[in-house]
């Protein structure tokens, strides 16, 4: 992984990224003018690829006639599932409130699975004509007593209530993030999957955010490229953006294609040639985004909102 910094046109950017509009709006330049910031970026190369990535990137600027004022930004694009994904878990890493939370909600969730068996089994005490078993307690976490609020219906409104906390009143950037996408309690089995080392890398999250950003590039072309030739080409030049990347691997399923095995790059200081036959590269960002636009609502939030400058 290699981190570095670039300029960007926060003036364009903030149309595709909210993070990006909340900081522009802190410095609204005068007689709209650009505003031009620095953002940190992540790369997904090793430290000896760095020369030969640049070099790739300057290959694509030239092959399709990049504008100048768009090599930024296209770059920042395509960067951020990567910088996202790499933050995330380093925060979720480190911060140990989250694994607690966690661990709070699977504790309710199986609490309330337990109910409900006993609610079929028609245990005394778990009948739909009695009160709610689940309630809360409040301890000392010294002591052994504990004071019970015994209201009917109190402790499931009182978790619900605590989840929402967790959401945004905690300011925790990674526990908000991981839950943002659930208005109400994750099922348990949902609950157990963020809970494992690897959520984040896990195949709907990344595939939704990498769907989103192929959605990001074809807006901005339509916005910023007037030429004709970027309307035609421009799946083309996605996909090659995202092999570039070393993205592509998140694609997930797509054209019965498994992208996780046969779409990742290979090593930049060898001559490659982009996967799939060339005839197949515009169908299947053509795919990769009608599967995004299948969706209600993004899965991942795609983008977190804690970029910093």
């Amino acid at each position: 992984m290699v981190h570095d910094n670039i300029p960007i046109n926060l003036s364009r950017l903030k149309d595709y990224f909210p993070e990006l509009k909340k900081l522009y709006k802190q410095s609204i330049p005068a007689d709209n003018e650009p505003l031009v910031t620095n953002a940190e970026i992540s790369l997904e190369i090793e430290e000896g690829e760095q020369d030969d990535f640049e070099r790739r990137y300057l290959l694509f600027i030239q092959k399709y006639n990049i504008p100048e004022d768009s090599i930024g930004d296209i770059l920042y694009i395509n960067q951020k599932i990567t910088y996202d994904l790499n933050h995330v878990t380093e925060l979720s890493f480190v911060d140990n409130n989250v694994h607690k939370a966690l661990d709070f909600l699977i504790g309710y969730q199986q609490l309330v699975e337990d109910v409900e068996l006993k609610k079929i089994r028609d245990q005394d005490g778990y009948r739909s004509n009695q009160p709610d078993p689940i309630i809360i307690q409040v301890k000392d976490k010294g002591s052994n007593g504990a004071t019970p609020l015994n209201f009917d219906g109190s402790g499931r409104f009182i978790v619900k209530m605590i989840y929402q906390a967790f959401k945004s009143s905690f300011n925790n950037t990674s526990l908000s993030h991981i839950l943002e996408e659930y208005p109400e309690i994750p099922p348990l089995k949902t609950l157990l999957l963020l809970r494992a080392p690897d959520f984040i890398k896990h195949k709907v999250i990344t595939q939704e955010m990498l769907s989103k950003t192929a959605v990001i590039l074809s807006k901005y072309f339509d916005d910023y490229f007037a030429e004709a030739v970027y309307k035609r080409k421009k799946n083309l030049i996605i996909y090659e953006l995202f092999y570039l990347f070393d993205t592509l691997k998140y694609s997930g399923k797509v054209m019965n294609i498994d992208s996780g095995k046969e779409l990742r790059r290979v090593n930049l200081k060898t001559e490659y040639i982009l996967p799939l036959d060339e005839s197949q590269h515009s169908s299947f960002i053509k795919e990769l985004i009608k599967n995004n636009n299948r969706r209600n609502q993004p899965l991942s939030g795609a983008f977190m909102s804690f970029t910093k400058y």
